[in-house]
């Protein structure tokens, strides 16, 4: 007992060691080491040399102070890193809602403990769209680690995380030398554009001269990511095999006391060991070696995969004209979550995704018939109890009114041909809270394994009042398992508004530039309020004008060709051949009819070919018509799923194909086998047999 006190006061009392100073000149090391003797306390410090320069360790933060300021007052080239106890505490607040006043988070914060040094909402780094993001900067504190406990903030639940660690190496703005900042930097300064020794701020050089490393001496800045110096120092310090891959099932962040300076610190000082460090410690064998080397390729060759397959993958999720809302597993793996498809022509707000690993949950609000309503997209795994209490907190997140759709993975005879404990626990909260089902008839899952059988798992439970008239249809589409619902309700959500605008179609921007620096005059009087008014509004009305004299309107959209008058009149005598021939029937009415036909097909396909030849023409890079024409033709078409057997393998020869489709008409189409009275016939026979006499 008095072991673990002691030990626990130990590590109360015990301080963090300040962060290393790294000298890269040339000194005396006896006068150097006499000097720093005399700044430090008797904590002592520690030196260690490389070829890069001095490695200077103090063990307390007044040493460490003394230290800084003498090296700064005599112009020593170091640097350094920021102190432990300096640095603020970050964490992630998920689920949140961007339009949260960050006034409000901080004071919820400080009424829970926790004093905040800055509050940072995060956009989408492509679309610069808000998310449900806040990056927290946390006061140093013992007591910090306590806020990864909250689940509620702002009325609003919540999920506090680790944030990612950056890969990127910093850069230091003075000296343009990676692995440090300048903040604690005393090189000489080295400037970004020339190269030379000043700062980057008071450069001379000419634009149109080309610029030159301060790394490598090429033509280019010294802050290019291409930069020779850069590419080996990330190819020799990113690749971490003990730690980024072997250790990534059981630690997948960093600690939370560790930042993206630190660790690259770690990896840009391995020129520098740590003090007191035994060699023995760093020796392996030859198969733990080799094993490494695999691994550190194995973690290279994934991390390049992800960064080239991501964007790919952004692009194929994005679908022109709608708006995308996605719940994708806590875990991060590709499997469960849901996703809400809504026309960007539909004024919506979407809501925070509900994430955890018995529901994925995405949701939207629109307005129906002056009626607010939520609309949420769910998965719920199966294989677990039903989450009732989950469900519950995701019906408190949504609206009054809601709508949830969702593979629910429960069965009920209420929904379903049978039940189970899920079904039953879902009926149950169904029922406690007033709900209602909009279920199929017909099965929506069908599994592929013989000893299972069709079932309804995919419907909706709502609140929707009496007066919305809704209609559930089954689609049948086999492109998997589960076939998708159609649910149709007998109203009109709200749309978005039109941008206002004072133009009808496209401006020509040169014309209206020109239009008003023409009619724009500057030596006007201005001395009076009624001057001012007037100036403005001569102002405003010439703006207008520019702007409809410089704009064409676009024409209305039609889906009918744009027919000559001789094809016109063709179609015409068509229509009225046709209608008297079907009148007459006569042949020579048939004749005239199938003359007509025949010619004006022929005229149609002339015509439709000049049109796509002069559409093609027309074409041009300036709009990005031509792109869009090249996207719709290299589109790629949905096929149709496969044709497989009784014992569900797929079939992939035509005539296995054949006998297939053969096998399946043979068992549909087959005669009905009605008995014949056995009177009946026998005298039909006789009545054959007097006839043949």
């Amino acid at each position: 007992m008095e072991t673990v006190e002691t030990q626990s006061l130990n590590n109360d009392n015990k301080t963090s060691k300040p962060p290393p100073i790294f000298i890269q000149e040339q000194i005396n090391y006896n006068n150097f080491c006499q000097k720093i003797n005399e700044l430090t306390d008797t904590s002592g410090f520690d030196c260690k040399s490389s070829t890069k320069g001095l490695k200077l360790q103090t063990y307390s933060p007044d040493s460490y102070r003394s230290v800084i300021k003498y090296l700064k007052n005599n112009n020593v080239s170091f640097h350094s890193y920021q102190s432990k106890e300096e640095k603020p505490y970050r964490v992630v607040i998920r689920n949140m809602h961007h339009s949260t006043d960050t006034s409000f988070i901080k004071q919820e914060l400080l009424n829970k403990g926790f004093v905040t040094r800055n509050i940072m909402p995060v956009t989408h780094k492509s679309t610069n769209t808000p998310l449900p993001i806040f990056f927290v900067d946390i006061e140093p504190s013992p007591t910090n680690s306590e806020i990864f406990k909250l689940t509620s903030l702002c009325y609003t639940k919540i999920k506090v995380e680790i944030p990612h660690p950056k890969k990127v190496i910093p850069q230091c703005h003075r000296c343009q030398t990676y692995g440090h900042t300048r903040g604690y930097c005393n090189h000489s300064p080295r400037c970004v554009r020339c190269g030379e020794h000043h700062e980057s701020t008071t450069c001379t050089k000419d634009r149109s001269s080309p610029a030159k490393c301060a790394l490598c001496g090429g033509n280019h800045p010294a802050n290019f990511r291409g930069c020779q110096s850069h590419l080996d120092l990330k190819k020799r310090l990113l690749p971490n095999p003990s730690k980024n891959f072997s250790n990534k099932s059981s630690q997948p962040r960093q600690p939370p006391g560790v930042n993206a300076y630190e660790s690259s610190h770690q990896a840009y000082t391995q020129h520098f060991p740590p003090l007191n460090q035994d060699s023995s410690s760093n020796t392996q064998d030859t198969n733990s070696s080799h094993n490494q080397n695999i691994t550190a390729q194995l973690s290279s060759f994934i991390n390049e995969f992800k960064a080239l397959i991501n964007p790919l993958i952004s692009l194929l999720t994005t679908i022109p004209g709608f708006d995308i809302i996605r719940a994708d597993h806590p875990d991060g793996t590709a499997h469960g979550g849901s996703a809400l498809l809504i026309s960007n022509k539909i004024d919506h707000s979407p809501l925070p995704p509900y994430l955890s690993t018995n529901i994925q949950a995405a949701s939207t609000s629109i307005t129906i018939n002056s009626v607010t309503i939520s609309i949420s997209s769910c998965y719920f795994p199966p294989g677990r109890p039903f989450p009732s209490a989950e469900l519950g907190n995701l019906v408190q997140s949504l609206s009054f009114t809601h709508i949830i759709g969702a593979d629910f993975n429960a069965k009920h005879q209420t929904w379903s041909r049978s039940t189970n404990t899920r079904g039953r626990t879902l009926q149950n909260f169904i029922s406690l809270n007033h709900l209602k089902v909009i279920a199929s008839l017909s099965p929506t899952y069908w599994p592929s394994h013989i000893n299972r059988h069709p079932d309804t798992l995919d419907f909706f439970i709502t609140n929707l009042p009496n007066r919305f008239s809704t209609e559930i249809i089954n689609l049948n589409d086999p492109a998997s398992d589960h076939t998708p619902v159609l649910l149709l309700i007998g109203a009109h959500p709200s749309l978005k508004k039109s941008r206002p605008t004072i133009n009808p179609g496209t401006t020509n921007w040169n014309k209206f530039k020109d239009t008003i620096s023409n009619k724009t005059t500057l030596n006007i009087k201005l001395k009076s309020i009624t001057d001012v008014d007037q100036a403005i509004a001569k102002l405003t009305d010439d703006i207008q004008k520019a702007a409809l004299d410089s704009s064409t309107q676009n024409p209305p959209y039609s889906q009918t060709l744009n027919l000559s008058p001789e094809l016109r009149r063709l179609i015409a005598e068509k229509r009225r051949a046709r209608s008297k021939w079907q009148h007459t029937h006569y042949p020579a009415d048939k004749i005239k009819y199938n003359f007509l036909s025949n010619k004006l097909k022929s005229l149609l396909k002339t015509h439709k070919t000049n049109l796509y030849k002069s559409h093609i023409q027309n074409l041009s890079f300036s709009n990005g018509s031509i792109w869009r024409k090249t996207k719709s033709i290299l589109r790629i078409k949905d096929s149709p799923p496969p044709i497989r057997r009784p014992d569900n393998s797929l079939a992939f020869s035509d005539k296995e194909k054949a006998d297939i489709l053969a096998e399946e008409l043979s068992g549909v189409f087959k005669p009905h086998l009605i008995p014949t009275p056995a009177l009946h016939m026998s005298t039909c026979i006789g009545i054959y047999f007097r006839r043949l006499r």
